[in-house]
């Protein structure tokens, strides 16, 4: 086993958070944002390239860890802030 730090890998349609973030005690997704891809890596070895990320079954590889073109709805981007998701 390794003790490589782990970063957030943020499935398609999620906003991309800053470098090194890590969601706050009691954090959960916005529920407007689409369900992960069934077998979606959420935390990535820091060292593993986003090239070299699992590509979960479905996608189109030669889009890494993005949806194909066709499976993206919006161009709009978000800035994740700590307050945005949270459930109450």
């Amino acid at each position: 086993m390794t003790d490589d730090p782990l970063v957030f890998n943020p499935p398609p349609g999620w906003p991309k958070p800053p470098d090194g973030w890590v969601p706050p005690k009691g954090w959960s997704p916005d529920p407007a944002w689409p369900d992960p891809p069934q077998g979606w890596q959420l935390w990535l070895p820091s060292d593993l390239d986003s090239d070299q990320a699992p590509v979960p079954e479905g996608s189109d590889p030669a889009q890494g860890n993005r949806p194909s073109p066709a499976a993206e709805t919006s161009t709009e981007t978000k800035v994740l802030t700590p307050t945005q998701g949270l459930r109450s």
